[in-house]
């Protein structure tokens, strides 16, 4: 009679050698985790600028943008004017007008002007001529001399560009005109997370990870910071950032006890909801990329006025994976589908390899013609409906707050003695923008 040995599988699926003895773990203490980096836009924005303990939730910041960057202002009735030392009369409104004063006053005297036509409501073109200001009769009427040697013919609706000043020997000053900082707000919201164990659970040894106390606190650490990555993104306030039509409040809302609910006015929907699509706006910072025709003359269009606030020529983007797979995929071979039609494998800026940046999380560097965009993978974009998008931002117009410093609190809970033990994190938070046109958004149609 053949021997019966005893096998691994001995005793059948249900037997003690296999549901008991076998250990089936080859890392019975490693656990692997999905997006160790679970935060990069708060990450990024906290080594920027933070603000810690400011001296109420709600606050309040300045800005001014610069109004010597482009000054000029539209011409309502035209006229001819003749290469001579007479004075020519036009009718002009301060509507619409770029980098002047909100009323026009007698500071126009003395300002050197060039006439040019209006193209898509802005002035474009080579100037039809030169002129100074010589007096001021009314807020809507001026009166100019030609500086040129030719008869010029200023046309209704034509703009005046601000290219300098001319004024008389043995003159007196030029007359002084005044503008104001404009006020920005935001506020801070409170963060909680939290977990309970029992503390027999606590007291027990486990394989994967033998302390539940200590896993659960890592995983909800994670959990806390991705829901204020999310919260610093994508909330929104009732108060507004201060932008027209908003109203400075306490806080907007209130809890089912009456409390007052404090929510921060998130980057990317202050972007989103305060920006302008308007193509022939200079002040355009959102972003359609159709994805079926964008062209690379669209691409360069864009970039022009995405860097054209950025002085070192680097921007940050906080981007969802369908962008950035989009951008990546219009570079191969042409022949077929966008490539074929914008002619992107002539013209297209190369993207590098991803490398670490500074701060930890991985960056793709992309050269275009006005300024290098950074592309930083932002997992909460893309775990998002928005993983189209794409957010840069101007490090220097963008802060993080925090008014009180994140805790962890332990054992919160003692009163009876319980057999349990509560913990949570808690972090009172919010983010500061201004100058919202330096900040962009592309987003694929």
């Amino acid at each position: 009679m053949a021997a019966i040995e005893k096998h691994l599988y001995q005793g059948s699926s249900t037997g003690v050698l296999r549901t008991e003895r076998i250990d089936f773990y080859i890392q019975p203490q490693v656990v692997k985790t999905r997006y160790p980096n679970v935060a990069p836009f708060l990450t990024a924005v906290s080594n920027w600028n933070q603000t810690v303990k400011p001296k109420s939730p709600q606050y309040k910041m300045f800005q001014y943008t610069s109004q010597w960057l482009k000054q000029y202002f539209q011409v309502t009735t035209g006229t001819t004017s003749a290469a001579d030392d007479a004075e020519d009369t036009l009718a002009v409104t301060v509507t619409n007008a770029v980098g002047m004063p909100a009323a026009f006053t007698n500071h126009l005297v003395g300002l050197k002007v060039q006439a040019h036509a209006n193209v898509g409501s802005k002035p474009s073109g080579v100037a039809k001529g030169t002129f100074v200001i010589t007096t001021f009769t009314s807020t809507t009427s001026i009166n100019v001399k030609n500086l040129g040697s030719a008869e010029v013919v200023i046309a209704n609706d034509d703009w005046l560009v601000v290219v300098g000043t001319a004024f008389g020997e043995g003159t007196v000053a030029a007359k002084p005109s005044h503008n104001e900082l404009l006020v920005r707000w935001n506020q801070t919201g409170i963060h909680k997370t939290s977990f309970q164990l029992t503390k027999t659970l606590m007291e027990a040894e486990l394989r994967g990870e033998s302390s539940e106390y200590a896993r659960m606190k890592r995983i909800k650490g994670q959990e806390h910071m991705i829901q204020k990555e999310r919260d610093l993104l994508f909330s929104v306030s009732s108060i507004g950032i201060g932008e027209s039509g908003d109203t400075f409040a306490d806080g907007g809302r209130t809890d089912v006890d009456g409390n007052t609910v404090r929510s921060t006015y998130g980057a990317f929907n202050a972007i989103l909801n305060y920006g302008s699509s308007t193509v022939t706006s200079d002040d355009q910072n959102l972003f359609p990329v159709n994805e079926a025709s964008y062209t690379y003359s669209n691409f360069v269009d864009d970039t022009e006025k995405i860097f054209d606030e950025a002085p070192e020529g680097v921007l940050p983007m906080f981007v969802g994976a369908k962008l950035l797979s989009y951008f990546n995929k219009i570079e191969g071979t042409g022949g077929a589908g966008v490539t074929a039609k914008s002619k992107w494998t002539v013209n297209f800026p190369k993207m590098n390899s991803e490398k670490a940046s500074r701060l930890g999380f991985n960056i793709k560097e992309w050269e275009s013609p006005n300024g290098i965009i950074q592309f930083v993978r932002t997992p909460v974009i893309t775990k998002s409906p928005y993983s189209g998008y794409g957010m840069s931002v101007d490090p220097a117009n963008i802060s993080h707050v925090v008014y009180r410093k994140p805790q962890y609190q332990q054992n919160i809970v003692t009163n009876d003695a319980p057999d349990y033990q509560k913990n949570q994190y808690m972090s009172d938070e919010g983010i500061c923008l201004t100058n919202l046109y330096n900040h962009n958004i592309m987003y694929l149609t």
